[in-house]
């Protein structure tokens, strides 16, 4: 592997330490750093902002990188929200291109979510789910970004200030979950079901219990796989394991690296 992976946590309450409400899950990315390090790949898991909006994650992650590879180029492999602060890093704050190889998104909600506004809409006009959630100990007040990831933000706002830059590779992965064949954890099934009640047309689609498929894709979509989105990071609470498939789709990611040249 030419250039080392760093790993990037989505929208987790305590940064690399995965916690959904009081429920601790352990860290972010279960085994997975290190099934990598395993082969001799270089990895680095740098903890952000639990609660920064894009940017300001985005600012704490390029300060990361330049004390950590100083001079070297490196690829971002996030989850969720981690990809849009890849690729916020890679487009806006690397301005010499001297950083970012590439940038692969991981069931990233490029385009948004429908989930986002269902959220906004309980903080804004703090509705029952708002104080449930609080009771749960979620505070959606706190979560700065939750604005930034509705579809019409991502698509008016987000998509045209970030470009993607020639320099840089872009993959991306998709996938999503169903209650019905137990490939959704029931950690999301509220969620998934809130995804699905939105009047918006991403709403239709299948999701990953977080985000719609068609979000997830951009630039080259490397692998299409149902797994939800903890199953994506490894984590298989309140189900049987799903970690083979796991594995593969993370090889499946270093496969391309390697044939990239990366």
């Amino acid at each position: 592997m030419k250039h080392p992976i760093v790993f990037l946590h989505g929208a987790s309450m305590k940064g690399p330490i995965l916690q959904v409400g009081p429920l601790p899950l352990g860290d972010y990315w279960q085994r997975l750093p290190d099934y990598y390090r395993a082969k001799g790949v270089e990895v680095a898991v740098p903890g952000l902002p639990a609660n920064g909006t894009i940017t300001e994650q985005a600012i704490v992650l390029k300060d990361y990188l330049r004390n950590k590879f100083p001079g070297r180029k490196v690829n971002l492999i996030g989850h969720s929200m981690g990809g849009l602060v890849a690729r916020f890093v890679a487009s806006i704050l690397d301005k010499d291109r001297e950083m970012i190889a590439s940038v692969t998104s991981v069931a990233t909600p490029n385009r948004g979510s429908p989930l986002s506004n269902w959220a906004w809409d309980q903080l804004q006009g703090k509705k029952i789910w708002y104080w449930a959630l609080r009771l749960f100990g979620y505070d959606l007040k706190s979560r700065k970004f939750f604005s930034e990831l509705r579809p019409e933000y991502m698509q008016k706002k987000f998509n045209p200030r970030v470009p993607d830059v020639p320099e840089v590779k872009y993959y991306s992965v998709q996938a999503w979950g169903e209650p019905w064949t137990w490939t959704l954890s029931p950690l999301l099934y509220l969620p998934y079901y809130f995804n699905k009640q939105e009047d918006h047309p991403m709403a239709k689609e299948r999701n990953d219990g977080l985000v719609p498929f068609s979000s997830q894709a951009w630039g080259k979509v490397i692998v299409q796989v149902k797994l939800d989105h903890l199953g994506q990071i490894n984590h298989h609470t309140f189900r049987v394991s799903l970690e083979p498939q796991v594995l593969n789709l993370y090889e499946q990611i270093l496969e391309q690296f390697e044939k990239d040249g990366l």
